[in-house]
């Protein structure tokens, strides 16, 4: 998910200047990491607070990044992502203890759940723990498994059954030097977990797989590909044509739609050119009727076959594809219908946007994954 279009050299540019110990410089520094962070800690703020406290504590936690600038030790950008997000998680957890009588994510007047928050805080300093219990929730998988191994399997599982793949050669290609194991690749290709997890690998697809795909970009496209060519389609002095079917606009705004997930109405007010809401419109139907969830689906019950094709309508499977893209990246329930909806009827599994909506604004999916979180935090769960 990405949250803002800055490319990562210009947020190199300003952490280093708000490092600067002339004060100017950093605060020029500093107003261009507020920009980029005026999004995306508030919608995650939004995950464990009421609304009325997420501005108090993301202005909380501006002034505290403030503060901490002269000691703070600059060991790149990822390291300064999760710096933030525990600034924030702390102002948090202090703007909750001190209000007293509101649960994390519910209405007023309930007491607050300590245990909660330490499972919380412990989420903050390991975002690898959701998508863990996630995957064990939804998925099959088991507590403890070793994730370097399990992805092995799915991939030495994904070769024979989607790329056709002689059994030895992908045994080659996923395991390295283990020595080839007939027996065990079968019970691979059968096993409930590991195909769930294919299953889970294939239909999910984050904002710049979608846009590779919707502009037919080579799939080994990378980031900083992708930045270049999003910043030359928005330069108003690029005059070359950056794509041979969508103008140098639509393709900023196909970014800005599904890279950036922003709506009709913010798509429209960022961009400087004469298209309509109704231009907009039809240019972003025209994308959600290429989105590839449908192939992906077909391809799947193919290569599955009607021994195995029952696990896609698995609930599990459709409870992780919505928790990823509605709670973990927090898209507008409509985006998470087009990612789902359609390749869920394909599966004879019934998903529809009042499902989503129950299993997202009502916690369904949070509640049914509150416990395991809470037993990985004291050790029962791996």
């Amino acid at each position: 998910m990405h949250d803002m279009p800055f490319s990562d050299d210009d947020l190199e540019l300003a952490l280093e200047r708000f490092l600067s110990p002339n004060p100017v410089t950093a605060e020029i520094g500093y107003n261009t990491l507020c920009d980029y962070l005026k999004k995306w800690v508030p919608q995650r703020l939004k995950r464990i607070l009421p609304a009325k406290g997420v501005d108090d504590v993301y202005q909380d936690t501006l002034v505290k990044l403030w503060t901490a600038r002269t000691t703070y030790v600059n060991r790149g950008l990822n390291r300064f992502r999760k710096f933030v997000i525990c600034i924030a998680v702390n102002c948090a957890l202090d703007w909750i203890r001190k209000e007293r009588g509101e649960v994390v994510g519910e209405p007023a007047g309930e007491p607050i759940d300590e245990a909660a928050f330490a499972v919380f805080e412990r989420i903050s300093l390991d975002p690898g723990m959701i998508p863990r219990a996630a995957d064990q929730e939804w998925l099959r998988q088991q507590p403890g498994e070793d994730e370097i191994e399990l992805r092995k399997r799915v991939l030495a599982v994904a070769y024979v059954r989607l790329d056709k793949m002689p059994p030895r050669t992908a045994w080659r290609l996923s395991m390295g030097a283990a020595p080839y194991d007939q027996a065990a690749l079968a019970a691979w290709m059968d096993d409930p977990a590991i195909l769930l997890r294919l299953a889970y690998d294939t239909l999910y697809r984050d904002g710049d797989q979608i846009v590779v795909h919707l502009l037919g970009l080579p799939e080994d496209t990378g980031e900083r590909e992708l930045n270049g060519l999003y910043m030359k389609a928005r330069n108003p002095n690029h005059k070359e044509r950056v794509h041979e079917e969508f103008t140098n606009a639509e393709v900023a705004e196909v970014f800005l739609r599904y890279r950036y997930e922003e709506l009709l109405i913010s798509v429209r007010s960022m961009t400087e050119n004469s298209h309509t809401s109704d231009d907009l419109k039809r240019l972003f139907d025209r994308c959600n009727a290429r989105l590839p969830f449908v192939g992906y689906m077909e391809e799947l019950k193919s290569s599955f076959g009607p021994t195995h094709a029952p696990l896609l309508k698995y609930p599990g499977l459709w409870k992780r594809l919505v928790f990823q893209y509605g709670v973990v990246e927090t898209l507008p329930q409509k985006d998470v219908g087009y990612r789902t909806c359609a390749a869920a009827e394909l599966a004879d599994y019934r998903l529809t946007e009042g499902m989503i909506n129950v299993w997202i604004s009502n916690h369904r999916l949070v509640d049914e994954l509150w416990p395991r979180l809470k037993r990985m935090m004291d050790g029962s769960d791996a």
